[in-house]
């Protein structure tokens, strides 16, 4: 093989590194240690359940070829989580369906990151994706509407219900922020 084209193959393999399946495969990882967090929301198109969801935490650099995005586990009906959250600020920032993919950053950047506390389970939110408008010569549109369901106990309910889940560390924390929403009166 020709020098160009070995470092052609070398580039083509390392891009590839930063790249993950539609769904992240085995079991949550267990908590990291007493500050980590555990993000989760949901979010449905048109076009069914992200494929992909990253997050990205202030302060990363963009180059995600030496600091990949935590991405988010997806399920088929599109809840998802992040477990091993830093306590810091975070943002949702993109959802990839096959080839689309949905920048949710806002244009002003910092209205767009949320807090995250050491140790806290965090309801991000949940989002319908809308029409979707497509432009030849600048970027495709598409309209975000907050939805109220699943609301957050229903979706911690389903999350636990998950067989990824069953006999997973992050259980007795889920279920003591289940135990405190329905004291605030969540259904």
């Amino acid at each position: 093989m020709a020098r160009p084209a070995k470092i052609a193959a070398l580039i083509v393999a390392l891009s590839l590194c930063g790249c993950h399946t539609l769904y992240n495969l085995g079991r949550p990882k267990a908590p990291s240690g007493p500050d980590s967090a555990f993000l989760y929301g949901y979010v449905h198109s048109v076009n069914g359940s992200p494929g992909m969801i990253r997050f990205y935490p202030e302060g990363q650099g963009f180059i995600a070829f030496f600091h990949p995005l935590p991405e988010a586990w997806v399920y088929d009906d599109g809840m998802f989580f992040l477990e091993n959250a830093h306590p810091g600020k975070w943002s949702l920032y993109d959802l990839i369906y096959g080839n689309d993919m949905y920048m949710m950053m806002a244009d002003d950047w910092k209205s767009s990151f949320f807090d995250v506390r050491a140790g806290q389970v965090r309801y991000v939110g949940a989002w319908e994706i809308g029409k979707v408008t497509r432009n030849l010569f600048t970027s495709d549109k598409f309209e975000l509407e907050k939805v109220a369901k699943p609301g957050p106990v229903e979706m911690l309910s389903r999350i636990l219900a998950e067989k990824d889940m069953q006999g997973s560390e992050w259980v007795p924390r889920i279920q003591a922020e289940i135990k405190r929403l329905r004291g605030m009166g969540y259904r």
